[in-house]
């Protein structure tokens, strides 16, 4: 792990790092953390220009040869080449904006909320709450179901 001011890995098991407070422990593991993350994104981004490049001066059917015998995994090839591509962002928007994806957000955070009502012991509160998610979910299967209908009719009549 970093240090705030240096590039020296961060000891987590040394005495220095085990006598600050736990907050400040805590602060420095997520910023190391995020730390590593941009890092990795950027290398990422690096290593799919560097693949591109490859892939660009290789004959079709061998860069996949090429990688996996170079020990490659494919997830990380495809990942930092559509990252270096641009294509990592547009992928996550379209995927968030879905029908979906809307409904698992919404629902999920109202199961949350329902966790935390019914530990706080707000029976009354949780009960109403319940009482939405299930007409939510409900509502919006419903909604799939008659969107998806007029195209079974279509398959059909073809």
């Amino acid at each position: 792990m970093a240090n705030r001011g240096s590039k020296k890995p961060l000891a987590v098991g040394n005495d220095k790092f085990r006598a600050l407070p736990p907050a400040e422990q805590l602060d420095l593991l997520q910023l190391n953390a995020r730390a590593l993350y941009k890092i990795a994104e950027h290398e990422a981004g690096e290593l799919g220009r560097a693949l591109l490049r490859v892939r660009e001066r290789m004959a079709h059917g061998q860069f996949k040869a090429w990688w996996t015998q170079a020990g490659m995994k494919q997830a990380r090839v495809s990942y930092a080449m559509r990252l270096a591509e641009g294509k990592v962002g547009a992928a996550k928007e379209r995927l968030t904006a879905t029908p979906r994806a809307k409904a698992l957000r919404s629902v999920g955070g109202k199961l949350a909320e329902l966790y935390d009502l019914a530990e706080a012991g707000k029976q009354q509160h949780a009960q109403k709450l319940f009482d939405e998610i299930v007409d939510e979910i409900k509502l919006r299967f419903m909604a799939s179901l008659s969107l998806r209908k007029p195209a079974a009719k279509a398959a059909r009549a073809s």
